[in-house]
């Protein structure tokens, strides 16, 4: 060093360590998707009908499950659908029925997801062979057990029954490190059955928590062989529930601005054992790539687990322009996903601004009906026809006429009325009521049920709920 026309030497010794970058992720980067959204957006697999059969399915499946392993990401992909269908392979096939029902065969979901779940699918990726950290589970409404069951000990037998076989068999093939998440993803409003089971919104849908919780509890409070959780995604009421259900429910996904609303939510969910993701939508294609820091980023200042970005796979055919939803111009990146009209020119900007007005006449109906049974000139025929065909539905699988189905129905609630025993402390019974009507044909009791319910807990009609002191409505709550 010379200062001031002196120089002196000094002797500075480094010492380099090693990068430690571990194969691990110590977030996860979630890529969200839905099955079998793949096919659906390429040709070669959409128009192979035999793809599951013949292998084509999961070599290209594959690929999308490594590109996102380099990246140090999770292809997250949930196997049913809202109606509770699953493409072939996504769950076993099942044999019997009651007690004796049992998976009859594993192989094609072995050969499925065994290579994701042992690591062997990324055996010479830069990462190595580390197993998938999660998994969505094909359990839901409607499997293993026929909804139409719901409410009855059948059901109850059944699902708890395959759960447990699910928890032998992954802890019998070594699959020890995912986790297993038990997720509801239905939703009323596409009036399949009478709850939200995903992004709970009403008061008297927070049952289906304690009714599930205590199907599964067996399993999910198991503390060795492999790992079964119980997840949720949140924003509507989170506010009401991350107390409530910390102690059952140990992963929870919320809207990125809950902790605004809610700061001491992440060290009470912490405190009970919790993981906590945040979601959002990716950039779009034209954004700088820079704008796909902030989740990142904000998740690691938020002190949370993960991040998720809904939909992953939501690509193909020419970008379509559509001005309809909210005074907004949306990216549409699938002619699949516009809602086009026969005879109409799917990129003209006329055209898409009126379908955008019908799309927000019909999802104001809907939302309306939702909220509180009501209906407008706007939706009643749309719900009237969304209604007649969930009828059919119920009608074909039971062999029934749709006012026969219905009557029984009814019938299965009255003996299902003793309610499920939740196993929280001090949380008694959960009361059943129209609002558990069995299969799809109890739908307008239902919201008749539902509309009682909320006056008797609130005091007033829907749209309301209960908030809690000094914090915001649902209304200002980003969804």
């Amino acid at each position: 060093m010379t200062a001031n026309g002196e120089t002196e030497t000094h002797e500075v010794r480094l010492r380099v360590l090693r990068t430690a970058v571990p194969d691990e992720s110590r977030m996860i980067l979630d890529l969200n998707s839905y099955a079998d959204n793949i096919s659906r957006r390429t040709d070669v697999l959409r128009d192979n009908p035999t793809r599951y059969e013949d292998g084509t399915y999961f070599k290209a499946e594959r690929q999308f499950y490594r590109m996102a392993h380099e990246h140090r990401c999770l292809l997250h992909y949930l196997p049913y659908q809202h109606s509770g269908k699953m493409p072939p392979t996504f769950a076993p096939e099942l044999a019997g029925k009651g007690k004796e029902m049992r998976v009859k065969d594993w192989s094609a979901f072995d050969e499925h997801f065994g290579p994701y779940l042992d690591g062997s699918a990324f055996a010479d990726t830069k990462r190595g062979a580390i197993p998938i950290p999660y998994m969505y589970l094909p359990f839901n409404f409607h499997w293993p057990a026929d909804y139409a069951k719901f409410g009855m000990k059948g059901y109850r037998t059944e699902f708890a029954g395959i759960m447990e076989e699910f928890h032998r068999h992954f802890t019998e093939k070594g699959w020890l490190g995912t986790k297993f998440e038990l997720f509801l993803n239905h939703k009323k409003r596409y009036k399949l059955f009478p709850y939200d089971g995903d992004e709970t919104r009403f008061v008297w849908d927070e049952k289906i928590n304690d009714i599930f919780y205590e199907l599964s509890k067996d399993v999910l409070e198991k503390e060795d062989g492999a790992r079964f959780i119980f997840r949720t995604d949140a924003s509507w009421s989170y506010g009401l529930h991350f107390e409530k259900y910390a102690n059952m429910i140990k992963l929870w996904v919320v809207n990125q601005q809950m902790f605004s609303w809610f700061p001491e939510s992440v060290d009470v969910l912490r405190a009970a054992g919790c993981e906590i993701w945040t979601y959002g939508s990716a950039e779009r294609i034209s954004t700088s790539l820079l704008a796909t820091v902030f989740s990142p980023l904000a998740a690691v200042a938020r002190g949370v687990d993960g991040f998720t970005y809904w939909e992953s796979t939501k690509w193909g055919g020419a970008v379509v322009r559509d001005a309809g939803f909210g005074g907004q111009h949306r990216d549409v990146l699938s002619r699949r996903s516009a809602v086009r009209p026969s005879g109409t020119d799917p990129v003209d900007p006329a055209q898409g601004a009126a379908r955008g007005d019908a799309g927000r006449r019909l999802h104001g109906a809907v939302d309306r009906g939702a909220a509180g049974g009501r209906e407008s000139a706007d939706g009643r025929g749309d719900r009237r026809g969304v209604r007649s065909r969930a009828g059919r539905l119920v009608a074909r699988q039971t062999g029934l006429s749709r006012q026969a189905a219905l009557r029984v129905g009814k019938q299965n609630v009255q003996r299902g009325a003793k309610g499920v025993a939740s196993s929280r402390p001090g949380a008694g019974v959960v009361q059943r009521s129209e609002a558990d009507a069995v299969g799809d044909c109890g739908l307008k009791e239902a919201e008749a049920a539902n509309e009682d319910e909320q006056v008797r807990l609130n005091g007033d009609g829907p749209p309301g709920r209960p908030v809690p002191p000094g914090r915001p409505s649902r209304r200002h709550h980003a969804a």
